[in-house]
């Protein structure tokens, strides 16, 4: 390797790479750091929507109304 070759531009364009790839590396761990944080807050000023847990009768309903819905598509198609 022949670093006689080696002009000030080269070394000024490495530098100016390794620059911009160690900052943009910081600013995505700074983002991943403070994430929980700003999530946090964002939660308290948006709460998500409670859960709507569902009673076991309406999913027994559910159930029966696809079973009919599916026991009317397979009678209908036959005829």
């Amino acid at each position: 390797m022949n670093l006689d070759r080696i002009e000030p531009e080269h070394l000024q364009l490495a530098v100016t790479g390794m620059t911009v790839v160690f900052a943009a590396l910081t600013l995505i761990a700074v983002f991943i750091y403070s994430l929980p944080r700003v999530l946090a807050v964002v939660d308290g000023i948006f709460p998500s929507a409670p859960d709507q847990l569902s009673s076991p009768n309406e999913e027994q309903e559910r159930a029966a109304a696809v079973g009919f819905a599916l026991h009317h598509h397979r009678t209908q198609s036959t005829r």
